[in-house]
């Protein structure tokens, strides 16, 4: 939400193949800009709804998956706080290359 006291994000992404080899990556997600001199004052990148905010962060772009079966994702939040507030959602779409 609007309510995020940060302006960017990080995540621990931790795939598994199914040869059992393991690739871990961090990823920082930008999520909002600062707008003018003011501290806290940002302005949010994505679409968004109210308060309500979208992103679409890409993270490996146009790579083939090395082996067949079937893979395993898993994202943790990778911020300080245990509990990251008002964060409601985070999701993994994976897209065919043309």
């Amino acid at each position: 939400s609007g309510q995020y006291p940060y302006s960017r994000m990080y995540l621990f992404v931790q795939t598994s193949l199914p040869d059992q080899k393991q690739i871990n990556d961090t990823l920082e997600c930008v999520l909002a800009k600062q707008s003018g001199q003011l501290l806290g004052n940002k302005k949010w990148i994505g679409k968004g709804f109210g308060n309500l905010y979208y992103n679409k962060i890409p993270y490996k772009i146009n790579i083939r998956f090395p082996v067949s079966g079937k893979y395993e994702v898993t994202i943790e939040q990778g911020m300080r706080d245990v509990v990251l507030p008002e964060v409601f959602d985070i999701g993994l779409r994976v897209e065919k290359v043309k």
